[in-house]
């Protein structure tokens, strides 16, 4: 049987590389604010809601949602935006597996501007 990997920050290039390369030995899920697909499960940082069905069976959580470090200057309050978007999920999915009494085997939490695909 194949282990359970969630990964948030779907959209992104990293996660989207990620997905491509775990693909056939994984399956995955995503966490997304529009869940649209049978393996993507909702979640709204800043209402504090996740998918309770998400965590479910979890082998893996590899987090890679937050707010974009290209959009915008770099100003105190962009920067309090950038960590505050990537600590808060994280402390979302904690919470939710602490509601749940759920563990996993490993949490990884990452953040890229780029990938090199040779």
């Amino acid at each position: 049987m194949k282990k359970n990997i969630l990964i948030t920050g779907a959209n992104g290039m990293l996660a989207t590389y990620l997905s491509k390369t775990l693909d056939s030995k994984y399956s995955i899920r995503y966490l997304t604010r529009k869940a649209n697909k049978e393996n993507e499960y909702r979640w709204d940082i800043k209402n504090n809601y996740i998918d309770p069905d998400a965590l479910k069976e979890i082998d893996t959580i590899v987090h890679l949602a937050g707010a974009s470090i290209a959009d915008k200057r770099w100003t105190n309050a962009r920067k309090h935006e950038i960590i505050s978007s990537r600590v808060d999920g994280a402390k979302l999915i904690l919470n939710e597996l602490k509601k749940q009494n759920l563990s996993v085997d490993s949490f990884i939490s990452a953040s890229a501007v780029g990938i090199l695909v040779e």
